[in-house]
């Protein structure tokens, strides 16, 4: 996971690719405009029933191409196209 950063930011983006490559290569690749529902509906729908605070999470799943990871293996991720949004990488303990 990348460092957190405010929604007001970022004005809840429509678009901009999802990726994640494991060792180099391309696994998972989308973009936000695919996805059923727009972040900010998603935001405003959990809303009404859980209090969101700074900080909280929303996971919404994953695109195509998940898969296991195994020890070694290291796994890079983004969104690009959205200013304030950066890269992560982590590599795969024991």
């Amino acid at each position: 996971m990348a460092a957190l950063v405010p929604a007001a930011t970022l004005e809840h983006p429509d678009s901009g690719a999802i990726w994640l490559a494991v060792n180099g290569a391309d696994r998972q690749r989308a973009d936000l405009a695919d996805k059923i529902w727009p972040v900010k509906n998603l935001v405003s729908f959990i809303s009404k029933s859980v209090r969101l605070k700074a900080g909280d999470l929303i996971f919404t799943g994953t695109p195509a191409g998940a898969d296991s990871l195994k020890p070694g293996d290291v796994v890079r991720g983004g969104i690009d196209g959205i200013d304030g949004i950066g890269e992560f990488a982590v590599a795969v303990g024991e």
